[in-house]
């Protein structure tokens, strides 16, 4: 049983070790904080960049040449090698670094062969992914090997997101009167949803050969 010399001894030596932990803390001043602050902020941002963006897309900038209203559904059409993907994750780049919900870039030709490929029982969910997605911009639209079944996945996604006001935005090698689905539908609804939201990228060199 502790007698009341004991418990007195006892804080005593808590306090005295507090005092020497304490003792050994270095003093932070208030530009050393915010510079460290300021280092992980961007060790966040650096790490959200390279989740989201390929390697070789890290430093892309928005061309402000491009007159598109990004907020809204946009068709960016052009040549190969224009640099809309390149446009696409510079878009992505930026509102991650506004600290911003960024757009969500699916490849089309990708996806559209992992439907064709997937189990009937994990089309829906492959569907319902692209259907629920905020931002969602299909990359290189017209590219993908034409069959029954991307033309089902583009309707299917493109009918649920203009019957419920959804963004999505589009890029392309083809103008919309150019793509290669029969179904005119697909097509008009398409031009319907991106309206006036339009840009052709114009260039004499494929910018990825260039030195």
């Amino acid at each position: 049983m502790q007698t009341s010399k004991d418990t007195r001894t006892m804080k005593e030596v808590l306090a005295d070790f507090q005092e020497r932990i304490e003792s050994q803390v270095e003093y932070i001043s208030d530009e050393e904080d915010n510079i460290l602050k300021e280092k992980e902020h961007r060790r966040v941002i650096d790490e959200r960049i390279a989740n989201a963006i390929p390697k070789m897309y890290w430093n892309a900038k928005i061309d402000k040449s491009i007159k598109l209203d990004t907020d809204k559904p946009f068709y960016l059409d052009g040549e190969a090698g224009r640099g809309k993907t390149h446009y696409l994750y510079a878009l992505v780049r930026d509102a991650i670094l506004k600290n911003k919900r960024p757009h969500k870039i699916v490849y089309f030709p990708d996806i559209c062969l992992k439907y064709k490929n997937a189990p009937f029982s994990e089309k829906e969910d492959i569907i319902g992914s692209l259907k629920l997605d905020n931002k969602l911009i299909f990359d290189d639209l017209g590219a993908e090997v034409k069959g029954d079944s991307s033309l089902e996945l583009l309707s299917s996604v493109l009918n649920y997101r203009c019957e419920n006001l959804l963004f999505l935005g589009f890029t392309s090698n083809l103008g919309i009167g150019k793509l290669p689905y029969d179904d005119a539908r697909t097509k008009s609804r398409i031009a319907g949803l991106v309206k006036r939201n339009k840009y052709t990228l114009v260039s004499k060199r494929d910018k990825r050969l260039w030195y």
